[in-house]
């Protein structure tokens, strides 16, 4: 047996017993890595949690892996920061139209954070905002890998002593427990793109004691206590009586849910209409400047009509109504494609990681909204507006040119098993929320 079949042999064999013992419950980082490892062999991106390992009552991370990222060998990138240098992995061309996105290139793609009137003279970053961050299991690193994300970055300093980082068990104190090496992956990818994307933000991590539907529903009832704008990047299939949890997120403030992984079907509680369902594209920047060329929609991002959820009256008014009486997911999108991922700093599992996932696509898009939210005017549930704003009352909200560009990027192409296009679709929902001109809808000058 050569030296290639041995190390996959041992890489499957690492993988058996991880499902045997249970990725949702006891995941290590050599359980981690083997499924890195395997990403890297095939050289296509996995969920770093299968669906199928995951018992019922309980929700799996939307993360996939590609690539750890082994160089650390820091190059110029004098365009954005001159005294700035970058590991030498940031901001790379990949094959097939792929990148690696550090922070100050997703923020030129998406244009934040973003500047208006009057003379452009306040940064709308998020300052002043709190953004809360819901994840299982409690990762004890968590904020010193922030920290050390922020420094290699050039990103503004975000630590427990200055008060822009609380890490809070579910109930809000600090009774910690457990520990999963998926799930640790899962918060620093939340944490770092949260904070990539509203540097001013400040941020709260709530850590269910387990990935329960009780857990994590406690946990999201305190993030929603604290903060202004909460993102959750996990979820499980759709179940009958599924909208017995609906009432844990009818809370007056924008709670956002990653839609999936794994294509269509979408995912609960991306499902409820209580939830801005965010699903995945895959972003195409100039490697120069960073701004975007093109954004399509990603293979895996999870969407179409759910078996459970009824029209909600945003939708139906507002011409989305391709799934008769029942609720059309998602309702926006941001990037979410691992081969145009994003790199993750996690010192327990070893080091940086070349990730994506709709798990990617809700952090960002949380920021991007408290970016928009910086002056404080009344959110509340964020849909109707949101859908106002990308629809504005047509009777029907599919075909070309009934997406308002002002406040969307409209993706036409891409498919998850139903097909990208324009207008609302059952891929990217109204498409990638313009920041600097969505907070105009708002109440920002």
């Amino acid at each position: 047996m050569n030296n290639r079949k041995l190390i996959l042999s041992a890489i499957s064999s690492s993988l058996l017993l991880a499902c045997q013992f249970g990725w949702s419950q006891s995941a290590t980082s050599v359980q981690v890595k083997a499924r890195v490892a395997l990403a890297q062999q095939t050289g296509k991106p996995l969920p770093l949690v299968p669906a199928n390992a995951v018992p019922a009552g309980h929700y799996r991370p939307h993360i996939m892996v590609l690539s750890a990222m082994a160089s650390q060998l820091p190059s110029l990138n004098a365009q954005f920061k001159p005294n700035l240098t970058l590991p030498s992995f940031c901001n790379k061309p990949r094959t097939g139209n792929g990148f690696q996105f550090c922070p100050n290139a997703m923020q030129a793609a998406y244009g934040v954070p973003f500047k208006k009137t009057p003379a452009g003279t306040i940064s709308y970053d998020g300052t002043g905002m709190t953004i809360g961050i819901v994840d299982a299991y409690h990762y004890a690193n968590a904020s010193s890998d922030l920290d050390h994300f922020n420094a290699e970055m050039g990103l503004p300093a975000c630590t427990a002593a200055s008060g822009c980082f609380k890490q809070l068990d579910q109930n809000g104190g600090t009774n910690y427990c457990g520990a999963n090496a998926n799930w640790e992956l899962e918060t620093m990818l939340d944490l770092e793109w949260a904070h990539s994307i509203a540097p001013g933000a400040k941020i709260v991590l709530v850590e269910g004691c387990s990935n329960s539907f009780a857990d994590l529903g406690a946990a999201v009832t305190t993030a929603v206590s604290l903060t202004d704008v909460v993102s959750n990047s996990y979820g499980a299939g759709e179940f009958s009586g599924e909208n017995t949890y609906d009432s844990t997120y009818n809370v007056n403030k924008p709670i956002l849910f990653s839609s999936g992984d794994n294509g269509t079907p979408t995912s609960y509680p991306c499902a409820s209409p209580y939830a801005t369902c965010v699903g995945g594209t895959s972003l195409r920047v100039n490697p120069t400047t960073f701004q975007r060329t093109l954004e399509t929609g990603w293979s895996g991002s999870g969407g179409g009509c759910s078996s459970q959820e009824a029209q909600p009256g945003y939708q139906s008014a507002n011409g989305v109504n391709g799934c008769g009486v029942f609720r059309a997911t998602p309702d926006v999108a941001a990037d979410a494609d691992p081969n145009t991922g994003a790199i993750v700093y996690d010192s327990g599992n070893g080091g940086h990681y070349l990730v994506g996932g709709t798990s990617l696509a809700s952090p960002v898009t949380a920021a991007l909204y408290a970016d928009v939210m910086q002056a404080r005017h009344p959110f509340g549930q964020m849909n109707p507006s949101l859908y106002t704003a990308g629809c504005h009352g047509v009777a029907d909200c599919t075909g070309t040119g009934k997406i308002n560009a002002y406040y969307y990027y409209d993706v036409l192409t891409g498919n998850n098993g139903l097909a990208a296009g324009p207008g609302y679709d059952q891929v990217t929902g109204m498409g990638v929320s313009n920041a600097a001109h969505l907070g105009g809808l708002f109440g920002l000058n």
